[in-house]
């Protein structure tokens, strides 16, 4: 059965890049930073110099690969396949997007 409105309407906020963006901190890389800062201080290193960087909104560098080949266009398409379809039944997120909204 399909999920009531109020579900998709949820989902569709929590994918906003405004939301995202309003909760930055559970999308950047602060925990794997704190562990390689913690495995660094056991190691008896210290300034181990591992940043965390944040994801929403990130903007490109000039000169920055921002372009996936089709080797790995083809490897997200077939791991889309393997995971999100079984579940969904989408064949890809354009459909899923596109059923998504009410």
């Amino acid at each position: 059965p399909r999920p009531p409105c109020t579900l998709h309407m949820g989902v569709l906020e929590l994918c906003s890049l405004e939301w995202m963006s309003a909760h930055a901190q559970l999308f950047d890389e602060h925990p794997l930073a704190e562990k390689k800062g913690r495995k660094g201080a056991a190691k008896g290193k210290t300034g181990f110099g591992f940043v965390g960087a944040p994801k929403v909104g990130l903007q490109a560098q000039p000169g920055t690969n921002t372009v996936l080949n089709d080797e790995v266009q083809e490897l997200i398409a077939r791991k889309w396949r393997e995971v999100v379809t079984p579940v969904t039944g989408h064949a890809n997120y354009a459909e899923y997007l596109a059923d998504l909204k009410p």
